[in-house]
């Protein structure tokens, strides 16, 4: 966990430096001005460890309230590193192309104008980046499959994964998006990692809100890598008094359909896809279900 943070707080810095050296064209040289900009540096910089200091010691609304500023602040911060990553290895590329070809380094992109461009991009690209990724769309994928039940001319999964319930999204959002899920009157709801991003004893509000979603075959949930982070067996805790029945490396047979779990290899995680799937019927519809399948 240590060495996770120190490599963390190493990348997540040297982002911000970069970021800097490509602002620095439109930063006053006013000493003040600079020393104010290092501060909120390093506090953005150490704000993610902060937060979960925070949720440990149950000062939720302070942790809230930083997570909104400190993973808002990331968020634009990739972008900003992206697009000035790239002006840095044009101006690298130009300057070793000058050397050759002195009328390349017209082409340089420094100074101010450029700065300020870049920074616009980022503020478009980031503002609607928040916007697309807060409005929920459902994809349909039809499956046509001779190992189905016979009883089931059509059967209805609902697939769910990376809610991360937590600081950010909590009961307001989950109320919408199981009504939404209600709405498509699933036969089976499947919920495949990363739903809770926050120790679990600060959900005990949403466990209702799961509850009335019954689904005729169930409910079936594995662990991500967030649920790890967060305390495995709290998470998994949760999960199943929410209605969730958590496979972990295991299958099971519902309704005349197989379905197989395996846990996410969080901090080395027991994980075996072929030994779990080993029992799988050939002739029925297995679904199968993992956090990250690479």
């Amino acid at each position: 966990m240590l060495l996770f943070l120190a490599i963390f707080l190493t990348v997540y810095a040297l982002m911000h430096l970069l970021v800097y050296y490509g602002v620095r064209p439109l930063i006053p040289a006013t000493k003040p001005f600079r020393t104010g900009i290092l501060a909120w540096a390093i506090l953005m910089i150490v704000a993610p460890v902060l937060v979960r200091v925070l949720e440990g010691i149950d000062q939720i609304s302070l942790a809230r309230l930083l997570a909104w500023v400190a993973y808002l602040w990331m968020g634009f911060l990739w972008l900003a590193f992206a697009a000035f990553l790239v002006q840095a290895l044009w101006n690298g590329a130009t300057r070793i192309l000058a050397r050759f070809r002195p009328k390349a380094r017209n082409a340089l992109l420094t100074g101010a104008k450029p700065s300020f461009l870049i920074l616009l991009l980022v503020w478009g690209a980031g503002t609607y980046a928040f916007f697309e990724a807060r409005e929920l769309r459902i994809e349909q994928v039809s499956i046509s499959s001779p190992a189905l039940a016979e009883e089931y001319t059509k059967l209805r999964i609902v697939q769910i994964s990376d809610l991360h319930l937590g600081l950010l999204y909590g009961e307001t959002e989950l109320r919408a998006l199981t009504q939404r899920i209600q709405a498509l009157k699933p036969d089976l709801v499947a919920a495949t990692g990363d739903i809770l991003d926050i120790q679990h004893h600060h959900l005990n509000g949403l466990v209702p809100v799961w509850q009335s979603l019954q689904p005729p075959l169930g409910k079936f949930a594995v662990i991500g890598n967030h649920e790890v982070y967060n305390g495995k067996a709290g998470s998994i805790a949760f999960l199943e008094e929410a209605g969730f029945r958590v496979l972990q490396n295991e299958l099971v047979e519902v309704g005349g359909i197989e379905i197989a779990g395996v846990n996410d290899p969080a901090r080395s995680t027991a994980i075996d896809d072929f030994k779990t799937l080993a029992t799988a019927t050939a002739e029925k519809f297995t679904l199968f279900l993992k956090h990250r399948p690479w």
